[in-house]
């Protein structure tokens, strides 16, 4: 899909680069990176009558995808972090993480 403009063009770019590496971003690069997705998303859902539904939907899946893989391992970290948290203030739950 060809998107509408020059600005929507230069934010799918950098989004595409980032995806490809994304396993070895840091926590808050891969927090930016899915904020840039969710932008990108909504600006595309107000563009899309003016492309065809289906094109239109293929892309957005895909989007939508990638923002749900990063929120699970955004909420896997934070979770990870929250236990050791958690452990370092109970002694018998250094056991368990």
């Amino acid at each position: 899909m060809t998107l509408p403009g020059p600005a929507l063009s230069q934010r799918r770019k950098p989004i595409k680069n980032s995806i490809k590496h994304w396993q070895s971003l840091a926590p808050v690069e891969r927090h930016d990176l899915r904020k840039r997705a969710k932008k990108l998303r909504y600006a595309i859902e107000f563009f899309s009558p003016l492309y065809p539904r289906q094109q239109v939907n293929a892309y957005l899946s895909a989007l939508e995808q990638v923002q749900s893989v990063m929120g699970a391992v955004n909420d896997h970290i934070a979770g990870q972090a929250l236990m050791k948290q958690l452990a370092q203030q109970d002694p018998e739950l250094q056991q368990l993480v």
